[in-house]
Formats: C-alpha cells, sequence, structure tokens
C-alpha cells in the first residue's frame, strides 16, 4: 500500500506527568511515505494533561495532524478507545497509552511491514518497561490464523493493544468495541481481534516503551496478580471466554483459561468480604472447565487443573510457582499435546 494513513489513538486521563513525553515521540515519527492523524480523547481529565497537550500542538510544525475530541463525562479507557476508533479516518490504527511513548521509529517499522506484506492486517512490535516478547518463540513472516491464536492462547503474544497496528477495515467488519466499565479489557478485544483475522506478523524491534506506572495493576512476574477489587471484573470475562470457548484450539486455550481462573481464584482468597454468589458463580465455572477438559479425554490437563484449582488455591499457595508458573506450563503443554 503506498502511503498509508494511520491513525494514533490516545486517551488522556490524569497523565500530565507523561502526556509531553508520549506527545513529543508522536511528533518525532519518522513520516516519509507515512500520513499519520493523531486523535487525543480528553476524558474529562481533571489536571492539567489537556493544556499541555495543546501547547504542545500550537507550537507544532510537522506533518502529523491531531485532532483533540472531548468527553462531557468520563468513560474510562475502554469508552474512549472506542471514541477514538469511531472518529478515526486512517488505513490502520494504533493505540498509545498516554503514560507510554514511541521509539522514533515505530511508524516507519511498523508500515515497512504491512507495505511488504499486503496480505498482514495486524503487526505487533517489542517493547521495554515490561516484559518483552521473546522474540525466538515467535517465527518470522506473516502468521496464520491457527499459529496466531496458538501464540496468543499460550501468552507468547501479548493481549494488550497498544504498540499494535491494526487494518482498520478488520475493526469495521467485525463491530469490535472495547467493553465498557471493564478493566482487562484488552483481553477480550484482542481475542476477538486476532479470531477475525488471517495474516499477523511480529517484529522483535522495540517500537514502544511502557512506563510502569505506581498505579498499575499489573506485575512483572506473579502471573496471578488481580487485586480483590477487580474480582468482578475478572469474572466478567472468564464468564464469557468459556460461553465462546475455542474448542479448535482446545489445549492452547484451556491454559488461557487457567490462567485467567488462578487471577479469579486468588484475588478471592485474598478477599474474605467476597459474597457467596461470587463464590458458586467461580465455582460453577471452575466445575465447567474441568468437565469440558475431561469430555476431551485430556487427562494430563485434568489432573493439572486439580493441582491448581482444588478447592480454589492447590499450588498457587507457592510462592516458587506462581514465578515459575510459564516454565511449568511448557512441560504440562508438552505432555498434554
Amino acid at each position: 500500500m503506498d502511503n498509508p494513513l494511520v491513525s494514533i489513538i490516545i486517551p488522556v486521563y490524569k497523565v500530565e506527568r507523561y502526556i509531553e513525553r508520549c506527545l513529543l515521540s508522536v511528533m518525532r515519527q519518522e513520516c516519509q511515505g507515512v500520513s499519520m492523524e493523531c486523535i487525543l480523547v480528553d476524558d474529562c481529565t481533571p489536571d492539567d494533561s489537556m493544556e499541555i497537550a495543546e501547547r504542545l500542538i500550537a507550537e507544532y510544525e510537522g506533518q502529523v495532524t491531531f485532532h483533540i475530541i472531548r468527553h462531557e463525562q468520563n468513560g474510562g479507557l475502554p469508552v474512549a478507545r472506542n471514541t477514538g476508533m469511531a472518529h478515526a479516518t486512517g488505513d490502520y490504527l494504533l493505540f498509545v497509552d498516554s503514560d507510554d511513548y514511541l521509539t522514533d521509529d515505530c511508524i516507519r517499522k511498523l508500515t515497512d511491514v504491512v507495505r511488504a506484506f499486503p496480505e498482514v492486517q495486524v503487526v505487533k512490535g517489542n517493547h521495554i518497561g515490561r516484559a518483552s516478547v521473546i522474540s525466538s518463540h515467535v517465527p518470522g513472516g506473516p502468521l496464520d490464523n491457527d499459529t496466531i491464536l496458538e501464540l496468543l492462547y499460550m501468552g507468547v503474544i501479548p493481549v494488550m493493544v497498544w504498540n499494535t497496528l491494526i487494518k482498520r477495515s478488520v475493526i469495521v467488519q467485525g463491530q469490535l468495541s472495547f467493553r465498557q466499565g471493564l478493566v482487562f479489557e484488552d483481553n477480550l478485544w484482542s481475542v476477538y481481534l486476532f479470531r477475525s483475522i488471517d495474516f499477523f506478523m511480529f517484529i522483535p524491534d522495540v517500537t514502544y516503551h511502557y512506563e510502569m506506572n505506581a498505579d498499575s495493576i499489573q506485575g512483572e512476574n506473579d502471573v496471578v496478580i488481580c487485586p480483590p477489587k477487580y474480582l468482578s471484573h475478572m469474572i466478567t470475562i472468564v464468564d464469557e471466554f468459556m460461553d465462546t470457548f475455542d474448542m479448535s484450539h482446545f489445549v492452547p486455550y484451556t491454559f488461557f483459561m487457567m490462567k485467567r481462573f488462578m487471577q479469579m481464584f486468588d484475588s478471592m482468597t485474598k478477599d474474605r468480604q467476597i459474597s457467596a454468589e461470587f463464590c458458586l458463580h467461580a465455582k460453577k465455572l471452575r466445575n465447567k472447565l474441568m468437565r469440558l477438559t475431561l469430555n476431551n479425554f485430556h487427562l494430563t490437563l485434568v489432573v493439572f487443573e486439580l493441582l491448581l484449582f482444588q478447592p480454589f488455591r492447590g499450588l498457587m499457595r507457592f510462592r516458587w510457582f506462581r514465578h515459575n508458573y510459564n516454565h511449568i506450563e511448557k512441560v504440562i503443554y508438552w505432555l498434554a499435546k
């Protein structure tokens, strides 16, 4: 594709410490052969984030076209991203969190892929600031749908939507939108995105810097990080994933589900105020997964699930297990396959 237009979508809320760095990284992009628009969504930020952004844009003389969209009331990150998508006109979208920033060659490197391989609908670069993608685990070149989903379910490809160049027509045709009111909304959206594409490509080059914000809910090593206050969000996501179980990728999808069950159950053991209704719902979901695994004759997975989930925690009480889960998972996956 000659001269593709890329729409960069940046939600803005309480990021006055970071917004200048983020926008300057957009302004420094190498734009030769690429047109760019940057959509800032002011989600009623109460600080000086937008004043800083407006000053930078007023002083800017370059090839990026900036648009500011203002919400009348705070809607949260999913709503802000949906607003950005609704106003985007580009051939491709790139989501950027406003406390993060791009490498100077991010757009060039990502768009080089889609110009060389027009069939590729989604491109991810690598990142630094939290656990990076292990490049050797991802095959080079365009990957078909089966390979994409297996890598996604096994956690090789991150579910985070930032640092991902996405063909807008895929989003429009699939009517993809972020679920309002959910934390971990990337989990749902990314799965539906990757299920709907034909070809994906990963490049090992770092194109994005993730800010380890003190307010972040993510952990660096512990696979079961999910603060109890977000338990209801995780249960909603697990419920939906069970209803849309990917039977054609049974083993990797079961591992995908187990990680989310681990997060859910760990939160429940930390919150003594959790309602009996929540506990009952979680148990029903757990039993549904275990019955499904047993009915499909995956005895290795059944044994592993018993160790993980009986009665709730099992192996999760051991910090060593939690921090080394990814290595253990590979062994169980090899046995299950």
